[in-house]
């Protein structure tokens, strides 16, 4: 009876031995898959609203921290409501998505936020499109925190960059039209490809543009590599 009694006992510390090594493997593995998981649902967990919302007030000055979130309650709801701005002006949000936003800020200018993957984290783009009343704009990178990246992540067009070959030979022509490039910015999120298209033709009087159209580029292009804006070529 004994025997049986310590056979019992044994089985029973064998048991839960067993199950104690099995509760710290199956712990063990959860905070693999959490650490594995928490990076990718962090980066997951930024998108263009939340950017939106979370900006420095430099970055879009004419509006108040609220009255970001009004306009993002306004799109979310299916409502037209503008917002009025700092400058006593009407602002709206255009189109929203999880990774891309454009906000229509004032009757002459309009940004456009993008949410953009770096490895596990995003970048935060913005194309400002401003009519001069010749719509020109700029693209600005900003990490998570909306600190601006290096600016070798993406290096402007001059305006060699929207020469053909074939302009060498009407040089001068072409800088006594065309006193600067003006481009707008737009990004296919999908396809992770900015296209800059230049504007000149509303910039310079037709005969003029007439004289200079075929060597210009009309648009550029370039792809987010994940760290940069990697120019395409023709």
């Amino acid at each position: 009876m004994s025997f049986s009694v310590k056979k019992v006992k044994a089985a029973v510390k064998n048991a839960d031995n067993a199950m104690k090594v099995r509760d710290s493997i199956i712990r063990y593995l959860l905070v693999v898959c959490a650490m594995l998981v928490v990076p990718m649902a962090v980066s997951a967990q930024l998108t263009a609203s939340k950017a939106f919302a979370d900006a420095p007030r430099e970055v879009f000055p004419m509006l108040t921290d609220l009255t970001r979130l009004d306009m993002i309650d306004y799109y979310a709801s299916g409502t037209r409501t503008a917002s009025r701005n700092l400058l006593d002006g009407e602002s709206r949000i255009e189109e929203m998505s999880p990774v891309q936003m454009k906000v229509k800020m004032s009757d002459v200018s309009t940004y456009t936020i993008t949410i953009l993957p770096a490895g596990r984290d995003s970048v935060i783009a913005v194309a400002a499109e401003i009519l001069t009343p010749v719509p020109d704009g700029y693209l600005v990178l900003y990490d998570r925190d909306w600190t601006p990246l290096d600016a070798k992540k993406f290096v402007a067009p001059t305006i060699d960059n929207w020469l053909l070959p074939s302009a060498k030979k009407i040089m001068a022509d072409i800088e006594n039209a065309v006193p600067f490039i003006p481009a707008t910015y737009t990004i296919d999120p999908s396809a992770m490809v900015l296209t800059v298209t230049q504007n000149v033709s509303s910039l310079i009087p037709a005969e003029d543009y007439d004289k200079v159209k075929d060597y210009l580029r009309p648009v550029l292009r370039y792809r987010w590599t994940g760290s940069k804006m990697s120019p395409l070529k023709d």
